[in-house]
């Protein structure tokens, strides 16, 4: 899973929606619990989990985890000799927030969890898993801009030595990259100037160059970094710019890549080669790195790291270290501090999202949210149940008006004109409205421009068809396509992908 990839396209939206949601519920059903009760039990065993529920004098439901299964049993008082409660999540319970409207919602309980400030402190970030867009049922599971940019505010407020970025991910979103590599280009800048450490574990794709962000990279002894191509949702390569448009984008890319250049002191040419297969990779230890094979009389005094030219760099933690671009290899934080310059009595602060406290504390939020969005999903069906309808009622108003031919009109006319007549473009309920702007508002959007456009092909096909009659003759295909694009315009916010009449003559003309 090491790619970096564009956002998919619109008419996947649609899958991805139901996707989330079925990741919400999974968690939901599978989250493991807070390891913060205890039961004695009389056979001698003890058992950490959490008490969902007790009888006074007779059972208790409790939950615990067993070889990564999470098991929820009813245990008879009898055979409890002492339960041992840890009530420390109640101190932060106040602090969890009922709905979460975004990620800044979350972090006066995120602050609530870590230990006070010290002057002598180093904060680790923890990175984990691919990069990708923000949904309430992946918090700590993903790497999303939002809950990056909130534990890095976090982590300056704290004023720290250093902030050290964990990172352990196979890559994931550009968009949610190029944020997060922005938002550290500023912070380690004037006039915030913060020292930022990357330290790798997986550094693929996306984490590849948010690591190369950092000024500084520490691997871990088992570390990997590179391989940074851009591709598609299906696995394919995205092409090299061809028109003017794509060129701009491909500078503003390069500038990028020069910006972070000037900022680490790395070759840029650490970056073209994970992100550019087509590149060999050489070094020289004088003459620093090079994107071409040598000449064959000095070939001998550089060292080749990648002669592919189909496949992107990727390089190991002592290869990385080898080139000078990460100043060393452990998998200690003792060691750490010892490459960073640090006084061993610096304490580490971590700020984890996976954090078992946090994940708990964020479970009735996440509850709310599936059932917001079930409720949801439940008037929208019953809107596109009548949407349905519409679209069977256009396929047999343009199955009639097919049987019309040469201009002429027969006497089944009439019945043509009584089945388009009959066409009606469903409208969205305000209060469907109102729950699609705070879940779905790009689909909003196309379901109401749609269907303000299907209601004005709607109309021409009745004028044209009423007018028809009067005349003796019919516009046989204007009605047709009036009616195709009544139906297309308002399928527009089902299939979650904008529509256009140009696009669908490019179409026919292909088949």
């Amino acid at each position: 899973m090491n790619w970096i990839l564009t956002a998919p396209p619109n008419r996947q939206c649609r899958i991805l929606q139901v996707a989330y949601l079925g990741a919400a519920i999974l968690f939901l059903l599978n989250s493991s619990p807070i390891l913060a009760d205890t039961l004695h039990l009389r056979n001698g065993n003890s058992v950490q989990g959490e008490i969902l529920e007790e009888v006074e004098g007779v059972e208790l439901t409790f939950r615990y985890e067993h070889r990564g299964q999470v098991i929820t049993r009813t245990v008879p008082l009898e055979q409890v000799a002492e339960i041992e409660r840890d009530d420390s999540r109640d101190q932060f319970a106040a602090l969890a927030p009922e709905v979460i409207d975004e990620v800044a919602d979350l972090r006066p309980l995120v602050e609530s969890l870590l230990p006070p400030k010290t002057d002598d402190e180093v904060v680790v970030i923890h990175l984990q898993g691919a990069f990708d867009i923000p949904r309430v049922s992946t918090i700590g599971d993903v790497i999303t801009f939002g809950e990056f940019q909130l534990m890095l505010d976090v982590a300056k407020s704290r004023s720290p030595k250093a902030i050290v970025l964990s990172i352990d991910s196979p890559g994931g979103l550009v968009s949610t990259c190029d944020s997060i590599i922005d938002s550290l280009i500023e912070t380690q800048t004037s006039p915030h100037n913060a020292r930022v450490v990357a330290w790798v574990e997986l550094g693929g794709s996306a984490a590849a160059l948010t690591a190369l962000a950092c000024k500084e990279i520490v691997m871990r002894p088992n570390g990997r970094m590179g391989s940074a191509t851009t591709l598609f949702s299906n696995g394919d390569a995205v092409p090299g710019p061809k028109t003017a448009m794509e060129q701009k984008i491909k500078a503003m890319e390069n500038a990028r890549s020069r910006q972070i250049s000037e900022l680490t002191g790395r070759p840029v040419e650490i970056q073209i080669a994970m992100q550019e297969p087509e590149h060999e990779f050489w070094h020289h230890k004088t003459n620093g790195f090079s994107l071409e094979r040598p000449v064959e009389r000095v070939r001998s005094e550089w060292t080749s790291f990648d002669t592919d030219t189909k496949q992107p760099l990727a390089l190991s933690a002592n290869e990385l270290t080898e080139l000078g671009i990460s100043k060393g290899t452990t998998g200690s934080r003792d060691e750490l501090l010892r490459i960073l310059g640090l006084d061993q009595a610096t304490e580490f602060v971590d700020i984890d999202l996976s954090d078992q406290r946090l994940q708990r504390l964020l479970e009735p939020a996440r509850k709310k949210m599936v059932e917001k969005w079930l409720s949801y999903e439940k008037d929208r069906g019953r809107f596109e149940k009548r949407l349905s309808r519409f679209f069977h009622d256009c396929n047999v108003a343009m199955t009639a008006i097919g049987q019309i031919s040469d201009g002429y009109l027969p006497i089944e006319i009439y019945q043509v004109r009584n089945t388009i007549n009959k066409l009606y473009v469903p409208i969205l309920p305000s209060a469907l409205r109102e729950k699609m702007e705070q879940n779905e508002p790009t689909r909003l959007s196309l379901y109401l421009t749609g269907i303000e456009a299907a209601k004005g092909y709607v109309k021409m096909a009745k004028a044209d068809i009423k007018r028809s009659i009067n005349m003796r003759s019919t516009p046989a295909g204007v009605i047709l396509d009036h009616i195709s694009n009544a139906w297309a315009y308002a399928l527009q916010g089902y299939v979650g992908r904008a529509y256009t009449p140009w696009e669908k003559n490019v179409a026919d003309d292909d088949e």
